[in-house]
């Protein structure tokens, strides 16, 4: 993904944003450490797409209604508790929705779904994009410095070990969602029957 985004800038970076906020965040922050794209610019570029891409499910919601979810009983328990929230913290979903896994694009096509004022909805997400994809990008620009301390003063076999490690922390991470979202399938199968 880095060699993309290097090679098309900031455009990529926006585009890249559209799909995926966090991890382009973190990669445009490390490019921007290597140089090959300005850190504020890299900054507004993921913002901005993250931005656009919850109006474009906020919208989707706004004109759907409960029609995105009535054919889908697991949607619908996930609209009805995002609903909920909202109700009682709209803030607080706003604000953390695009950081957690698993709701990033549901949580403003269902909050569209409902009453919830647009304009406000505008405002709140927006500070949450400005807040949470600039502290990524800045995280990712960090992670850019650490890695390169450390691979100059790494020996072969410290970096062999170091990517070692990160591979069996993405499979187990990869399996613990594996097994997480087949208990919840699993699950949901129960509860409709």
């Amino acid at each position: 993904m880095e060699e993309f985004l290097i090679q098309y800038g900031y455009i990529a970076i926006f585009l890249a944003a559209l799909v995926q906020g966090k991890s382009v965040a973190l990669a445009a922050g490390m490019i921007a450490h290597h140089g090959e794209v300005d850190l504020v610019w890299a900054i507004v570029a993921v913002i901005a797409g993250s931005y656009v891409c919850d109006l474009m499910f906020f919208t989707a919601g706004r004109t759907l209604g409960p029609k995105l979810y009535e054919h889908r009983p697991r949607w619908k328990q996930r609209a009805e508790r995002t609903h909920k929230l909202l109700l009682r913290d709209p803030l607080l979903l706003i604000m953390s929705y695009r950081l957690l896994p698993g709701v990033r694009f549901a949580a403003p096509a269902f909050i569209g779904a409902t009453p919830f004022s647009a304009a406000r909805f505008l405002i709140l997400d927006f500070f949450s994009a400005l807040i949470g994809m600039s502290i990524l990008t800045l995280a990712g620009f960090g992670f850019g410095k650490v890695l390169v301390k450390f691979f100059a003063n790494a020996r072969d076999w410290e970096i062999t070990i170091a990517i070692a490690i990160a591979v069996l922390a993405a499979v187990g991470i990869f399996l613990l969602e594996r097994r997480h979202h087949r208990n919840f399938h699993q699950r949901a199968k129960t509860q409709s029957e």
